[in-house]
């Protein structure tokens, strides 16, 4: 009985993560139409600059297609990292999840550090769904690790974290199709 549960499990894990990466790419290719309509300046622009210049905007300030496309990338690395989550749930642990959450595990970490795992792992999406979960001002009240994630955040632009996004889209939806499509 137990082994039938454990396959309905997995058969339910499965088409979640399916049915996420599908949202994710949707987001996705959402944030890819949009980019053609801005600017040079601003896909350079740091995010750090961007969320200075958001800090007096008023509720009711009508999104900006800049907005949009930010939040379109967002929504994306949150799904993503739910079927990193997921994977997890299964059994099935990626490099990019156990790499990240080593990482959280440490009381400091360089910039390089994080440079380097983001390269080799693709764990961006990770980072970019902690920051819209879990930001504070200033890292106020976040350990030192927390505190430089945020700071490497930041210092990003927004065509590099589009690049770290698509990415992480191709490699999730190779590791979907190895763990529960073979």
């Amino acid at each position: 009985m137990s082994g039938s549960i454990k396959m309905s499990n997995n058969k339910d894990i499965s088409r979640e993560a399916i049915q996420l990466w599908r949202i994710a790419n949707y987001y996705f290719c959402e944030a890819k139409s949009i980019m053609k309509d801005l600017t040079h300046e601003f896909l350079h622009q740091k995010l750090g600059a961007l969320a200075e210049d958001q800090i007096d905007t008023d509720i009711d300030t009508k999104s900006t297609k800049e907005n949009i496309f930010s939040a379109h990338l967002g929504s994306c690395a949150i799904r993503l990292s739910t079927i990193e989550e997921l994977f997890k749930k299964c059994g099935k642990d990626s490099e990019r999840n156990k790499t990240y959450n080593a990482l959280r595990k440490l009381s400091d970490v360089s910039q390089e550090t994080i440079e380097e795992n983001i390269r080799k792992v693709k764990i961006f999406h990770l980072f970019f769904r902690n920051i819209i979960a879990h930001r504070e001002p200033q890292g106020e009240g976040k350990k030192k690790v927390y505190q430089e994630m945020e700071r490497f955040f930041k210092a990003q632009s927004h065509d590099k974290v589009y690049n770290h996004i698509q990415k992480a889209l191709y490699e999730i939806k190779t590791d979907i199709e190895r763990i529960f499509l073979k």
